[in-house]
């Protein structure tokens, strides 16, 4: 006995009629036909919403007829006809299947990811065509907190007179104090560089991401997470990182001959390695020209005066480091004129 087929029907919008294990027949999107799937967003937060669009079309290229029949599933959250999207506080869990049927040739539904995390798989579905999309499905964060730590592994956030770098950690948290992992951080700071340069970095298993700062200025540093659900910005409270500038405690000595010359020491602190000393706008000479980082003091610098053409006058100390910042000791120096010598010519 021959072997009877159902023969593909062209209707005006080139859908195909299949056969279902009913008995019924269904219109699908037929062999040479095509379909074309997107999702957005790629990425969602905890309880929000995704779009699945499908594009079916005929043979001929042409949008399929109205009601032609798309099937979507998913692996994890669940599905709702796209009609009903009223918001996400409103929507209430749908199922894992779900059957469109196309309108200008087009079928659409919504994703909902739920209280879960993980990558979904939506497969799309109609007659011999398939396609799978994914949803990455994370926790919606709601608390970032910034820490910095020196590169020795001290804690805190002052650097040593000339700078350095310090790691900047940032820890991220959903609702349920749970760690947010894979969520966009942004790092941002007021000076020195950064060595994401400004640029997102994901956070660890842990909920945690780290940068690093270089500066030899004081910065002030936050972080930023988009959320993807409200589209608003999580911003961290700023932490300041600081480099101290010098401070001038002592000069001594305070006098000295105009011709210049006198071994003068000034005391303080955070005076960077490289730190001028001025007396008025002339700068002292160093005594030991010869030093270090290892071996620099940064309480303490000796220099030789410069001397002045101005016989006695008093001037103002200033210290200043590599980095601008400075110290001033008002009328900390007091040049004297030599003694005229006795007797004529």
């Amino acid at each position: 006995m021959r072997e009877r087929r159902f023969p593909h029907v062209r209707l005006p919008g080139v859908a195909l009629l299949a056969v279902l294990s009913t008995g019924c027949l269904e219109m699908v999107v037929p062999d040479k036909g095509s379909i074309e799937v997107k999702r957005e967003p790629a990425v969602l937060d905890r309880d929000s919403l995704g779009t699945i669009s499908v594009l079916a079309l005929g043979e001929d290229h042409a949008p399929v007829m109205d009601g032609t029949r798309v099937y979507f599933s998913t692996d994890l959250g669940t599905l709702l006809p796209y009609a009903d999207h009223t918001g996400v506080e409103t929507v209430a869990p749908g199922d894992t299947v779900l059957d469109v049927g196309t309108h200008n040739g087009v079928a659409r539904a919504l994703f909902h990811s739920g209280g879960v995390d993980g990558t979904a798989t939506v497969t799309v579905k109609s007659g011999t065509h398939k396609q799978d999309v994914t949803f990455t499905v994370g926790r919606t964060p709601v608390a970032i907190f910034l820490t910095a730590q020196g590169q020795s592994g001290e804690s805190g956030s002052v650097l040593p007179p000339e700078g350095g770098a310090v790691t900047l950690t940032a820890w991220v948290y959903d609702v349920d104090s749970y760690a947010v992992d894979e969520a966009d951080v942004i790092f941002s700071t007021t000076e020195g560089v950064l060595d994401s340069a400004g640029g997102r970095v994901k956070t660890s298993s842990d909920g945690t991401v780290e940068d690093v700062l270089t500066t030899d200025l004081t910065a002030q540093v936050t972080c930023t997470v988009p959320i993807i659900a409200s589209g608003n910005v999580l911003v961290s409270e700023p932490i300041t990182i600081t480099v101290p500038g010098p401070e001038i405690l002592t000069v001594y000595p305070n006098t000295g001959t105009s011709e210049g010359g006198d071994e003068v020491a000034i005391t303080g602190s955070n005076f960077a390695y490289g730190a001028r000393v001025l007396f008025g706008i002339q700068e002292g000479i160093p005594v030991d020209p010869t030093l270090t980082p290892e071996t620099w003091n940064d309480r303490e610098i000796r220099v030789y005066t410069p001397g002045t053409d101005n016989g006695d006058e008093v001037v103002t100390v200033k210290v200043e480091n590599p980095n601008g910042e400075f110290a001033m000791r008002d009328s900390g120096f007091a040049y004297v004129a030599p003694p005229e010598p006795e007797g004529g010519p």
